[in-house]
Parts: C-alpha cells; sequence; structure tokens
C-alpha cells in the first residue's frame, strides 16, 4: 500500500473511531464535521484512501466504508536486523 499522508491518517483514525462509537461507517459529512473540514475536502480523502487500499467503499451506498487491515511493510522497508 502506498503510504499515506498526516491528513488522511487522520480521516483513517476518525473513520476508525466512528466505526467503534456507533457501529456503522460515517457520511463524508460527519468526517468533515470531526475534523473540521469542507465535505468536499472529506470526500477527496476517502476516495484517496480508497484508491491507496485502506478502505473499501461500494458506490452509490452510503455508509459503505469498511476499513481494511494494513499490509505489512515490503521487504525494503523492515527494520535490518543485525
Amino acid at each position: 500500500m502506498t503510504p499515506l499522508t498526516d491528513r488522511q491518517k487522520d480521516v483513517l483514525d476518525a473513520i476508525q473511531a466512528f466505526i467503534a462509537a456507533h457501529g456503522y461507517a460515517p457520511t463524508s459529512q460527519e468526517i468533515a464535521d470531526q475534523l473540521g473540514m469542507a465535505k468536499a475536502a472529506a470526500h477527496g480523502h476517502v476516495r484517496a484512501l480508497e484508491a491507496k487500499g485502506a478502505i473499501r467503499r461500494a458506490a452509490g451506498r452510503a455508509r459503505s466504508i469498511v476499513v481494511l487491515p494494513l499490509s505489512p511493510p515490503a521487504a525494503s522497508e523492515e527494520p535490518s536486523q543485525c
């Protein structure tokens, strides 16, 4: 998976916290309200998270965000063991 930006990590954390608290996924507006950003910006971050493989969404369905497990780091990213 491509590394996430700090803001994308914030959005992913907000999605995970919302799901933990409510039992269902947030809307783009709820993400925007929680993080103090415009709805369009929140939606853009959600699309980026989907493109990077951090989440999955069903097209045309509200509250369909599913957080995917993080992939293990590539061999080149693992700390060397000496």
